[in-house]
């Protein structure tokens, strides 16, 4: 019913009309066709789903990019050959969807609802929906959940609607997908009989009604709790426009360009320090600087993007916001970076071996205690404050060991020194043997 609104109102826009004859007609096509990548990016039918039924609880822009036009629009692009938007909706699900509930919690309280769910998904009747009831699905494992959880004490109470005489009023949207007005007047209005519905026009769920001339959804608020009278005369209908500004494909390809040119910004980042080392034996005090302080964050990011392009491409079942990915994308990239900041070309072995392997333990113990400081996308950030942090601290460690091992060989040269012969020829044999000693070591370094 609600596709088919959108439909209607498609149809008088003479640039949508341009785009599809028929909006419903269009959309249940690429739903029996769904699109299963975007470029090497794969589109996930049931991610698509759930996100396009959450953004067309919205009729407004108050969730920029999910709205319903702009997720409409996504569908109507698909249908003409560019699927990005689809992926948009896809990525989102994926990130979001995860960490949206508190499993245990929402079993428990949904149990209330226990009933009328079982007999939705038990009479296996086809309602026609375009997109089918995707959100029922995930939130109930397509009917699994039932069954999973005690039941809920008080459920036999919402078995039925109660008659109430309480002053009530119901306010809904006409785009409103989550909770369709029309059922409110089916199911609510008859059993109140002091109720009162207000359908606006234009608007969708509860975003909505917030966002949307707020002066006039508070009039409409506090006139019925002072008086009961139902005033909606600061209203106008809000025109609902498909010629969105901002578009679900455009930030696809936006963030598509983006996380490409952070990736090649990265591995840039690193050749230039390695080029260095190659051409003068050391990265320098200033590039070791910002490679060691700068880099890093560039690093973090490019890394852990990089990370997630493959899992997206050829691991799609591990999830973005896993540990795994979350600690070990970001720290490694940091870790060779601060090791090539650090390193002198000559060297012997066994000093690189242990500042590498000091550097990536550093960065990876960092890059742990920073995504486990907070949640969220955040953490990607914490991860590289830590990683860098922890790296650099774990090369300082090394380097101080390292000088106190050149100083505890340059004074056994001394005391040996002291007993040697007292020839004219001692002196510059013992002074080649203490540089080439301390350069052994990382003390100093032929220039």
């Amino acid at each position: 019913m609600g596709i088919q609104r959108y439909s209607a109102l498609c149809a008088r826009q003479p640039a949508c009309r341009a785009r599809t004859a028929n909006l419903a007609a269009s959309m249940r096509h690429t739903a029996a066709n769904m699109p299963k990548r975007w470029y090497f990016l794969p589109i996930k039918r049931g991610n698509v789903l759930v996100a396009t039924f959450l953004g067309l609880t919205e009729a407004t822009a108050v969730d920029p990019p999910l709205s319903g036009p702009q997720t409409l629009d996504s569908w109507i692009s698909a249908a003409q050959g560019d699927p990005s938007g689809l992926w948009l909706l896809s990525l989102m699900a994926d990130i979001s969807l995860p960490q949206s509930f508190v499993w245990g919690e929402f079993a428990s309280i949904g149990m209330a609802d226990a009933q009328p769910v079982e007999r939705y998904f038990s009479s296996g009747a086809d309602r026609g929906s375009i997109i089918g009831n995707p959100l029922a699905d995930f939130l109930w494992g397509a009917g699994g959940l039932v069954h999973s959880w005690p039941a809920n004490p008080g459920e036999d109470q919402y078995t039925s609607v109660q008659n109430s005489n309480v002053p009530t009023l119901l306010i809904g949207g006409t785009l409103d997908f989550e909770t369709p007005a029309q059922n409110a007047t089916k199911e609510l209005l008859p059993h109140l009989p002091n109720g009162h519905q207000v359908i606006l026009s234009g608007l969708g769920h509860a975003d909505d009604f917030f966002s949307y001339e707020p002066s006039a959804s508070t009039q409409l608020l506090t006139t019925f709790y002072a008086t009961g009278r139902v005033d909606t005369s600061r209203y106008t209908p809000n025109v609902v426009s498909f010629a969105t500004p901002l578009t679900q494909t455009a930030v696809a390809r936006d963030i598509l360009g983006t996380v490409m040119g952070l990736i090649a910004l990265a591995a840039l980042s690193l050749l230039w320090v390695a080029l260095r080392v190659r051409k003068h034996g050391s990265a320098g005090r200033k590039t070791s600087v910002v490679a060691r302080t700068i880099v890093p964050v560039v690093l973090g990011l490019g890394g852990w993007l990089g990370a997630a392009l493959v899992v997206l491409a050829l691991w799609p079942a591990l999830s973005l916001t896993s540990e795994l990915l979350g600690i070990l994308a970001p720290s490694a990239p940091i870790a060779l970076g601060l090791y090539l900041a650090w390193a002198h070309h000559d060297w012997d072995p066994a000093t690189k071996s242990r500042g590498l392997l000091a550097a990536t333990a550093g960065a990876l113990l960092g890059g742990w205690l920073g995504f486990s400081a907070t949640s969220g996308l955040f953490a990607l950030v914490t991860t590289t404050i830590g990683a860098a942090a922890a790296g650099n601290l774990a090369l300082i460690a090394v380097s101080l060991l390292r000088e106190r091992s050149a100083r505890s060989a340059m004074a056994t040269l001394a005391l040996n020194s002291a007993t040697a012969t007292d020839s004219d020829d001692v002196g510059p044999d013992l002074a080649t043997s203490v540089y080439q000693t301390l350069e052994k070591e990382g003390a100093v370094h032929a220039s």
